[in-house]
């Protein structure tokens, strides 16, 4: 089991299409934005086989990250600069066969 928490700071951009005449544009915020991460997971392992310098395992991971906050650390006026304040969140897993030496 794992806990994280980080916090990011940089740029934000958004590169859009209008769907009726095709014509595609790029916009870039102003200032900084900053960022606060939460992290969890789970990690599950059980070995089918092991032999000399080998096993075999079937293995099971599940993530969830979630920004609580995401968002520009000031105006920036008539340019794009998206949301005051916007939380974000995905869920995630994996499973499989692991071979180790």
């Amino acid at each position: 089991a794992g806990l994280g928490l980080g916090f990011g700071l940089g740029g934000a951009s958004a590169n859009v299409t209008d769907d009726s005449t095709q014509q595609a544009e790029s916009h870039t915020t102003s200032t900084a934005w900053a960022a606060l991460l939460v992290n969890a997971s789970l990690r599950l392992r059980y070995t089918v086989w092991t032999g000399g310098k080998y096993d075999v395992s079937i293995i099971a991971l599940g993530r969830v990250w979630i920004l609580p906050y995401i968002g520009p650390t000031g105006s920036s006026g008539t340019d794009y600069n998206g949301p005051d304040l916007r939380a974000l969140s995905e869920y995630g897993y994996l499973a499989g066969v692991s071979v180790g030496f």
